[in-house]
């Protein structure tokens, strides 16, 4: 009884709580927009895709751990709006365009599965704020990578069945998945699940699909030759986390899946966990194929975290936990059982709302008057475009994108301004190839293992200003004897 007057009210104002779950939604991605929140990665990926612009190629001229497409679709778009350097809100406005896009193209996707409109924007409108805090406010390479993969998953489900050639541009579809970002290949397995079960299941089909997605795999291969195959083998979180000091032993790398995968229902996606035990309990066997899918999703993309345990890793699982949670509210229950169920689905509304304006509290935090920005316009003032700067520090990356700047030995080394990899040799290496530095003597981040006393030694020996009096972060001259002029103040 108490469930009916629950939906009775969720019908009668399904239009303004519609309306009112639009706004709420995105009122943190306005924000982050007009204030241009910047990840580290975002830096990265974007200083990368303007040397690209520049003509520099992947891969030979700029040595880069990830797939190329982002890259080079950054890039068309500075060529084609003649972006200027460090200029960051337009490609956040395309990344966000991709985001709404990955939203439209799920709604599509669970409302084919439990042909519940209400339930199908639920649980889609639901995807942006819970993907939001897991870094999905700054331009990241798992967004776009997720649109390309459900787009390939939905055509599979709509047109799969019509005729068999479709698969050779669908499989094309599915492929941008992974040269967005290498763990895009786990929507192949689940697009050969789709069409299995879902599309025209035989194997001449599933080889069609395969065909169309090899072929721009293979295309990149001859653009790039040997040097593309260096995403298959370079060392990311393996080798490079043996220099970083940490434990890869498969034990430790099988406790990090368990654990993090444990951590996404936790404190992500609590619905997740009850949704596993309602729909796998159900004797609707007709929704078992629906809730196996959206399992293969969840704990495909969680190995993952064999790699690393980065919290943006869990955009991948989120669109899945979204279509587990829509399995969940079809399937008839026990009155106990349904309000255990709601009372799962409210309990991440709520932390996922209230993830999501913490994370833009804590955004904004950086644009007070002595912020971010402020570092930026300083170094630009003092630093010319052409010159090296290398920051010591993953939280002041993205100052190498906002201010222009180059970073050191682009060429050789994968993450040029990143921590991981880095041991004592790599830090001297990447400071005597480097003009300028930005360092913060006073917060030296934990995971900053290679800033031994020797490496802090030899930077504090050269003249150096400060730039941040809030934060205490300050620009070294990485030349003996040189001197910088204080600016005026403006």
């Amino acid at each position: 009884m108490q469930t009916d007057k629950i939906k009775q009210f969720f019908v009668r104002y399904q239009i303004f709580l519609k309306i009112l779950a639009v706004i709420v939604a995105a009122i943190p991605f306005a924000i982050c927009f007009i204030y241009e929140s910047v990840y580290c990665d975002s830096a990265y990926y974007l200083a990368i895709s303007e040397r690209v612009s520049e003509g520099f190629l992947l891969y030979r001229d700029v040595h880069c751990g990830y797939a190329p497409l982002w890259f080079y679709l950054a890039a068309g778009v500075r060529m084609l709006f003649c972006i200027p350097l460090g200029c960051y809100w337009p490609y956040l406005l395309v990344y966000d365009l991709f985001y709404l896009a990955a939203g439209i193209i799920l709604y599509k996707l669970i409302k084919n599965f439990t042909e519940n409109k209400s339930i199908a924007f639920f649980c889609a409108w639901l995807f942006f704020p819970l993907s939001f805090w897991q870094y999905g406010y700054a331009v990241l390479l798992e967004i776009p990578s997720v649109f390309f993969g459900l787009l390939s998953s939905w055509l599979i489900i709509r047109l799969g069945g019509k005729t068999y050639w479709h698969y050779l541009w669908i499989g094309a579809i599915a492929s941008m998945a992974f040269l967005t970002k290498q763990y895009g290949a786990g929507f192949l397995i689940l697009d050969i699940y789709l069409i299995l079960f879902f599309g025209n299941s035989s194997w001449k089909s599933i080889a069609i699909f395969l065909v169309g997605y090899l072929l721009p795999i293979l295309a990149c291969i001859l653009i790039w030759q040997q040097d593309i195959l260096m995403l298959f083998s370079n060392g990311y979180g393996t080798t490079t986390a043996v220099s970083a000091g940490r434990d890869v032993s498969l034990l430790s790398k099988l406790g990090d899946i368990v654990n993090n995968g444990l951590r996404f229902c936790g404190d992500a996606c609590p619905a997740a966990l009850v949704g596993l035990l309602i729909v796998w309990n159900s004797k609707q066997q007709n929704r078992l194929r629906y809730f196996m899918f959206a399992l293969c999703g969840i704990l495909g993309f969680a190995l993952q975290f064999y790699f690393s345990s980065a919290r943006h890793y869990r955009i991948f699982m989120i669109p899945f936990a979204c279509l587990l949670m829509a399995e969940m509210l079809v399937t008839q229950t026990p009155l106990w059982l349904s309000w255990i169920k709601y009372l799962a689905i409210l309990w991440t509304v709520g932390a996922s709302l209230y993830n999501a304006y913490h994370i833009v509290d804590f955004r904004l935090d950086d644009y007070t008057p002595d912020d971010r920005k402020t570092i930026s316009c300083n170094i630009r003032q003092y630093v010319p475009e052409s010159d090296i700067l290398w920051p010591t520090q993953g939280s002041y990356f993205d100052v190498v994108f906002t201010t222009c700047t180059r970073v050191p030995n682009l060429s050789t080394v994968a993450y040029s301004f990143g921590p991981l990899g880095l041991d004592e040799e790599k830090a001297m290496e990447q400071l005597k190839a480097a003009q300028w530095v930005v360092h913060n003597p006073m917060e030296i981040d934990e995971s900053a293992h290679y800033l031994t006393d020797s490496v802090l030694h030899y930077i504090e020996q050269f003249p150096s200003i400060l730039i941040s009096s809030r934060k205490g972060v300050r620009l070294y001259r990485m030349e003996k004897g040189a001197t910088i002029v204080p600016l005026a103040p403006r």
